[in-house]
């Protein structure tokens, strides 16, 4: 083993203790982020805000006025070949971290091998695609019933919309109707990590961070955010930094590795995060 827990075993426990301060004005968690939801406002020959599949292998896709969930107005996507075939929309406004819930009832009657009706998420940033997820769940074969799927995601770092694409995977056809995605939670604004002190016991110092979330960055930078570092045997305060401002999205803690004295005892390290230095 070389030595490699020779120096100081111990058990650093991690509190991040946030001060109040006004957050960002987020959008409602109950707002239905998706435009024209149930497919009912028509431009032509095919729903507003919705994008029909571009490829020239892909199937027939069309009105479904006779079989919808709700309202008068659904869509309808028949395929000859599983080619995979798609609706969409693009949702703008995401916010990096957060995670949404985006859902869908779908309709699907499959004459051959295939899943049925599933999601894909694209999440784009400024520079173009970012990530993409896709729903483990699919909805098979429904009886000629409406059958709701859903999941969950998280928007990748730099996302600032989405492509939510309702699509089907096999032969014969599916209907979709009433779209829906929510934001269910904001991004965490911090993170706190320490350096692994374990694994180079002959290190002098040890690390502990602080991480913003960049969608936070600039309520930071008007709130002149700071933090304050406590390394702690128990109730005694072994060492302090205070004020320890944010540089690129991180503030740093850097401790003497000598004040960790005693093998496998715990001690703690505090960070408490402020605004306007309160």
């Amino acid at each position: 083993m070389h030595g490699t827990f020779k120096r100081s075993l111990c058990v650093i426990l991690l509190f991040l203790c946030l001060l109040p301060f006004s957050t960002v004005n987020a959008e409602t968690q109950n707002e239905n982020l998706i435009k024209n939801p149930g497919f009912e406002n028509i431009s032509g020959d095919w729903p507003e805000s919705w994008n029909r599949c571009c490829r020239p292998t892909d199937p027939h896709s069309a009105l479904e006025t006779e079989t919808v969930r709700s309202g008068k107005t659904a869509v309808r996507i028949i395929a000859e070949e599983n080619v995979l075939p798609y609706t969409f929309q693009n949702v703008s406004g995401i916010m990096p971290g957060a995670t949404y819930e985006v859902s869908v009832w779908a309709n699907v009657h499959l004459t051959n091998a295939g899943s049925g009706a599933f999601f894909k998420v694209e999440c784009h940033g400024r520079s173009g695609s970012i990530r993409d997820f896709s729903s483990d769940e699919c909805v098979g074969n429904t009886s000629g019933e409406f059958k709701k799927l859903s999941f969950s995601f998280t928007a990748a770092e730099g996302t600032t919309s989405v492509n939510i694409l309702c699509r089907f995977n096999g032969t014969g056809y599916v209907i979709f109707d009433d779209v829906t995605l929510y934001k269910i939670a904001d991004p965490d604004k911090f993170s706190f990590d320490i350096g692994d002190v374990f694994h180079y016991p002959h290190e002098e110092h040890g690390y502990a961070w602080v991480n913003l979330a960049s969608f936070y960055k600039g309520l930071a930078v008007e709130n002149e955010a700071t933090v304050d570092f406590a390394l702690c045997d128990g109730e005694k305060v072994l060492h302090r930094m205070s004020d320890v401002h944010f540089t690129n999205l991180t503030a740093e803690y850097t401790y003497d590795i000598s004040l960790l004295k005693e093998k496998k005892k715990p001690y703690t390290i505090h960070a408490t995060a402020k605004w306007n230095g309160e």
